[in-house]
């Protein structure tokens, strides 16, 4: 791959000349290649590959629609992500992750605290808290709270769980784009 800087010829140029080469223009250098080979089978894998990226790019095209979300992922612009676009589709394609789980402050009474380390690429929009019994009874559910400088979210418990021996809580981060991951866990 050759890069080209500074030809008051090519400079601007972007397309493909003569079916043989391709020319691009990368944060500001044209950049030119072969003309890229097609495969010409798949793999399942690759397909399935395939369509989840055709997923991202709409919904990074629905997201660039709308002024407020365009500007939402504009602030994740970075050296790895040059546009809010390129921004929504990373976002599209990872999913949060749920890093920690403290349980320490959880004693069965209402008011027992559980705190959760959630992240995401751009951004964790809801972690929800679901206490089950042993039983698989649900005892309560809600959303937790956001701390406002990391990314530590806080559920407050509501109900008084008499039987905390055996209890399994399952806690749910979504982000922006609606990823979800869940884990459970025993309290």
């Amino acid at each position: 791959m050759a890069k080209i800087a500074d030809n008051i010829i090519l400079t601007g140029i972007k397309g493909m000349l003569g079916d043989m080469l391709v020319f691009r223009e990368v944060k500001g250098q044209t950049i030119v290649s072969t003309k890229p080979k097609k495969p010409t089978s798949r793999t399942q894998k690759q397909q399935e590959g395939q369509e989840r990226f055709k997923k991202a790019i709409a919904y990074a095209k629905s997201a660039m629609a709308d002024a407020d979300t365009k500007a939402l992922y504009a602030t994740g612009i970075s050296s790895r992500c040059s546009s809010a676009h390129q921004v929504a589709i990373a976002d599209y394609l990872n999913a949060p992750r749920i890093e920690s789980i403290d349980t320490s402050h959880y004693n069965g009474q209402a008011g027992s605290s559980i705190i959760v380390n959630a992240s995401d690429d751009f951004m964790v929009v809801t972690v929800q808290v679901t206490i089950h019994t042993a039983d698989g009874e649900q005892l309560e559910s809600g959303n937790a709270v956001k701390n406002a400088t990391d990314n530590f979210w806080t559920y407050t418990t509501t109900q008084q769980n008499a039987s905390n021996a055996n209890c399994q809580a399952t806690i749910t981060a979504t982000d922006l784009p609606g990823n979800t991951t869940t884990r459970s866990f025993a309290l």
